[in-house]
């Protein structure tokens, strides 16, 4: 259960959500399962935190500090996450369709089984991120291709 308080922190704006954690960093942030859809997070500091099971579908993330957090089981569909920070950041099982991921830093990020349909990764560093298991069905890798599935072999009768 996400953090009321870090909640209505984060709610009065960036300015005062990056003030919050200068004084406050040894706090752990905690919004895990929080409604976050929609909202404009353009540039956040959410450094470490636990976002698991967070609602972010079409929130606008860009250029946000988001190394490290966990977003395992998140809605992400649809969300702008460009030009963002996500290094070493866990979105395993995570949905992330449609989400624009161009730009991003996603060194060693875990995106096991996540919902990859239709993401856009143009321009993004995915050195060392590991897909396992995840759907990149017309996923836009970071050279401009477009991923499809493999098509299943033919069985013989």
């Amino acid at each position: 259960m996400a953090n009321q308080k870090q909640l209505a922190i984060l709610a009065e704006g960036i300015e005062v959500w990056h003030n919050w954690r200068r004084e406050h960093p040894e706090e752990e942030i905690d919004l895990m399962g929080a409604n976050l859809n929609f909202a404009k997070l353009d540039g956040v500091d959410l450094n470490n935190a636990n976002l698991s099971f967070a609602k972010l579908c079409k929130t606008s993330l860009v250029g946000a500090n988001l190394s490290f957090v966990d977003f395992t089981g998140a809605n992400l569909s649809f969300a702008d996450l460009s030009k963002a920070d996500l290094v070493g950041t866990i979105l395993n099982m995570a949905d992330l369709t449609g989400a624009d991921m161009s730009l991003t830093d996603l060194m060693g990020a875990d995106l096991i089984g996540a919902n990859l349909t239709s993401v856009d990764f143009l321009n993004a560093n995915i050195m060392a991120a590991d897909m396992s298991g995840a759907n990149m069905q017309d996923v836009t890798l970071p050279d401009g291709s477009t991923a499809r599935p493999e098509q299943p072999n033919p069985v013989d009768v």
